[in-house]
């Protein structure tokens, strides 16, 4: 395999090892915040490319409209932000997306799916009342992605564990948060 990594494209001519792509040319967009630039290939390469992987990494919902004009469908993957942005992504034609939810309530990470993709309205009421509440408290310090998944898991019978520094658990007041958005979570574990 062969990667040559230049600003936020990565270009890899064998992704046999990756699992994707048939030996076709494969562009890879990278975007944490460290990486910019334009796609050091220009419009030639980039109209070989078969197969994208976006990671906006923060919710850049403006990045990733401009990577589906560009590549459309032959964006293979997206990751990065995941749950509370799901109708932004499937807005603009992505019909995947990661889930931290999915760890402890696989069966809601599905109904968002579903809903994402057919009823915006149903979605809507169901990212108020189940991923949003949790997303704020995520929100609330930094690494807490991981503290509140963590302590969700741990809340549902599957092993999560204590953080690792220099994060910390959540407070035993936003365990009983979590406890009380679990409850909105019933019909879905």
């Amino acid at each position: 395999m062969h990667i040559k990594e230049t600003g936020q494209w990565v270009l890899v001519q064998d992704q046999s090892k990756l699992g994707i792509g048939g030996g076709r040319l494969c562009g890879v967009v990278l975007r944490d915040g460290r990486h910019g630039g334009e796609n050091p290939g220009g419009d030639d390469i980039e109209q070989e490319l078969t197969w994208a992987v976006g990671v906006p990494g923060h919710g850049d919902i403006r990045h990733l409209q401009s990577i589906m004009y560009r590549v459309g469908e032959r964006l293979h993957w997206i990751g990065g932000a995941g749950d509370d942005l799901i109708g932004a992504y499937y807005s603009t034609g992505i019909r995947t997306f990661s889930s931290s939810i999915a760890t402890v309530a696989p069966a809601l990470s599905l109904k968002l799916h579903e809903l994402a993709a057919t009823d915006s309205e149903a979605l809507a009421e169901l990212l108020e009342t189940c991923v949003i509440p949790l997303y704020a408290l995520r929100s609330r310090r930094r690494g807490y992605e991981v503290s509140a998944m963590k302590a969700l898991m741990d809340l549902v019978g599957l092993n999560g564990g204590p953080v690792r520094p220099p994060l910390v658990n959540v407070t035993p007041e936003e365990l009983d948060e979590l406890r009380t958005i679990l409850g909105r979570w019933e019909k879905y574990l």
